[in-house]
């Protein structure tokens, strides 16, 4: 890959070259014609600084759909629960809502049951609905909501 910024700083240091040789000369319209190429290298200069940046940030994002992808392709659905499978190790539940929304938030277990801490989704692992000590619970961890936390969107 060329090094474009050498490639500029080179064309700039010979513009310089040339307008200290134009001081020489009398001959003012050169002497225009290599300020606009010191204004304009200067312009791409600032515009590759630029490019580079947003190529920096571009290769980092593409970095994290990468990973995405691979995790996304570790989650298995079971009894309506994700877990990740990486080879021999196993971790989850994580929650559906969320990972829907591109978030893997693990949820907790409280009295057979599984909770997101993020959006209050829950699961029960025996089928029925919240127990007294269920609500109770998510009221002191999320505050009054004044409904059932498997029905929270």
């Amino acid at each position: 890959m060329v090094d474009v910024g050498n490639a500029i700083g080179t064309a700039v240091s010979i513009t310089k070259r040339l307008f200290e040789i134009a001081t020489f000369v009398k001959d003012a319209e050169a002497k225009l014609l290599i300020a606009e190429l010191t204004m304009e290298l200067a312009n791409v200069k600032t515009d590759v600084a630029e490019l580079v940046d947003k190529n920096r940030e571009l290769a980092a994002e593409v970095k994290d759909l990468k990973q995405l992808r691979t995790i996304r392709g570790q989650l298995r659905l079971e009894n309506n629960m994700l877990f990740r499978v990486d080879g021999e190790t196993r971790s989850g539940p994580y929650c559906v809502r969320c990972e829907a929304s591109e978030r893997m938030v693990a949820m907790i277990s409280v009295h057979g049951w599984y909770i997101c801490p993020h959006c209050e989704f829950a699961l029960s692992t025996n089928g029925g609905p919240p127990g007294e000590e269920v609500r109770a619970y998510t009221r002191d961890i999320f505050g009054e909501h004044g409904d059932e936390p498997s029905r929270r969107s």
